[in-house]
């Protein structure tokens, strides 16, 4: 147990590490190799220049709020669709068979060309951001459930039968159980996809929203202020992603105390 907390600390600390060397340099080369602040400025360039008023409409503040609850909702249709269906079709080897195809031929269409039928059919307000980012999000949660649930042990099933188990309970205690760790790989998979898939549509046609601000600075030549805005997004993406992270860890530690 020791070894392995200090394994991880010795990771996170590697992390630290690198970030902070990679902030070192974007702070000196350009500054260092006289580099144009429109191909890259500095780092406390793009970081200042968002405490300042920006290009498009709204306050830095209200366009992230607008981005993280479109991300909320569509995470959560996602999660909620594509486990249930995980559980439907992995349960059943038939349906695995013939769906899992069907679903990898869909998600094999590059799905961005499908932004201007979604703005065309729920305008340029939130709702064709959440419906966009839920479908996008969709494939890979419903694909690493069938996963998790399709590889499910039989024998387990079969002792719930033995002692009486109404169907929600083997659902809930066993094959929900068993396909955890799968169910939070696709969720973590989905929570970067909904961050994509909002973002990108915000570009395309948003009066707010952070894919908004950027695209408007990007029109108007306004690099610094791009860049400090993709830097925002990757912080919230990786601080969501740590969240989702935190929450599977909590959910197996929970777990392993039931069963024990």
């Amino acid at each position: 147990m020791r070894e392995e907390y200090v394994s991880k600390s010795k990771k996170i600390r590697l992390q630290f590490a690198v970030v902070a060397v990679i902030a070192l340099l974007w702070e000196l080369l350009p500054r260092v190799f006289d580099i144009s602040a429109l191909v890259l400025p500095p780092l406390s360039q793009a970081v200042l220049r968002l405490t300042q008023p920006l290009t498009g409409e709204g306050t830095l503040w209200q366009n992230t709020v607008v981005t993280l609850l479109e991300m909320g909702a569509a995470f959560a249709i996602a999660s909620l669709l594509g486990v249930s269906v995980g559980v439907l079709i992995g349960g059943n080897p038939r349906l695995t068979n013939f769906f899992t195809p069907v679903l990898l031929a869909a998600f094999a269409v590059p799905i961005m060309v499908l932004i201007p039928l979604f703005l065309a059919a729920f305008g340029l307000g939130v709702s064709s951001k959440i419906a966009f980012a839920s479908l996008y999000a969709f494939f890979p949660v419903v694909f690493n459930t069938v996963v998790g649930v399709s590889q499910v042990d039989r024998l387990h099933l079969a002792v719930g039968e033995i002692y009486g188990l109404s169907s929600w309970e083997v659902l809930r205690k066993i094959v929900l159980r068993s396909a955890a760790r799968d169910i939070m790989n696709g969720l973590q998979n989905a929570v970067a996809i909904c961050m994509v898939a909002v973002i990108s549509i915000e570009m395309f046609g948003a009066t707010q929203g952070l894919g908004y601000l950027i695209n408007r600075a990007g029109q108007r030549m306004r690099i610094d202020e791009t860049y400090g805005l993709i830097l925002l997004v990757l912080v919230l993406a990786v601080a969501l992603l740590g969240a989702i992270k935190a929450a599977g860890r909590a959910m197996n530690v929970r777990m392993e105390m039931a069963i024990e």
